[in-house]
């Protein structure tokens, strides 16, 4: 539990407290913690240590669990309470079908009102991403970097389902790449990435929407295609 409370800790700080109300700050960690299986699907959660490795008492955390019951993170048993929810690939094609309808809008919507602040610190995270960090690190860099193009739409109820879907496709996409045994992130990502910001820094809507949604055809066909083949491995294992 030892290592479980350091590395809960070190996404706590990666997380941030910030300004934001200590329940979100919890939802937001542990919401991390289960995408880059730290909390895997179908384990109780055990309230108190985590209220002990993130320095809060138990009453927010219950609240950001609640909270992540209700994007079915977490769900609730009568006789084990809180229990991450189990993996789904119906769960995963889910996820994958509403980024490829919802993304594209926000971004069509988006591009007549983003501003060179907008492109400046999408450019300043693609440039964090190419100095390097661990793969554990990357949905929550996907997600600070897609967001940064999308929050121009202003459509707050898009947005919100738009991170939803990131968290849950993400959660596959992590156990694929750990599986593989990646340690960095792939430079795939980067080169997808960078064709999308040139386009959006050009205001070229057109090309910038083909390169998003072609990122996303490729990246849902490639998560789905690692994930069946990481279910038949577990299948066959002793």
């Amino acid at each position: 539990m030892d290592d479980r409370q350091d590395r809960l800790r070190a996404i706590a700080a990666r997380v941030g407290r910030d300004e934001r109300p200590v329940p979100a700050f919890v939802a937001a960690v542990l919401r991390e913690a289960i995408i880059v299986g730290l909390l895997p699907g179908g384990e109780a959660v055990r309230i108190e240590p985590l209220a002990r490795a993130l320095e809060v008492s138990t009453i927010p955390v219950r609240e950001a669990l609640r909270e992540l019951e209700g994007v079915r993170l977490v769900g609730f048993e009568r006789n084990r309470g809180f229990v991450v929810a189990p993996e789904s690939s119906l769960e995963l094609q889910d996820a994958w079908e509403a980024r490829l309808a919802l993304e594209p809008l926000a971004l069509r919507l988006a591009i007549p009102d983003l501003t060179s602040r907008d492109t400046r610190l999408a450019r300043a995270m693609l440039e964090e991403v190419e100095q390097g960090f661990a793969v554990e690190e990357l949905f929550a860099w996907n997600l600070r970097f897609h967001m940064a193009l999308y929050a121009p739409c202003g459509r707050r109820h898009i947005l919100a389902f738009i991170e939803q879907a990131h968290a849950i496709s993400h959660r596959y996409g992590n156990a694929t790449l750990v599986a593989r045994g990646a340690a960095a992130v792939p430079g795939y990502i980067t080169a997808e990435h960078g064709a999308l910001l040139d386009a959006c820094e050009r205001r070229d809507a057109a090309t910038a929407l083909a390169i998003l949604e072609a990122h996303l055809s490729t990246a849902a066909e490639r998560v789905q295609a690692n994930y069946r083949k990481l279910i038949e491995e577990r299948s066959v294992r002793p």
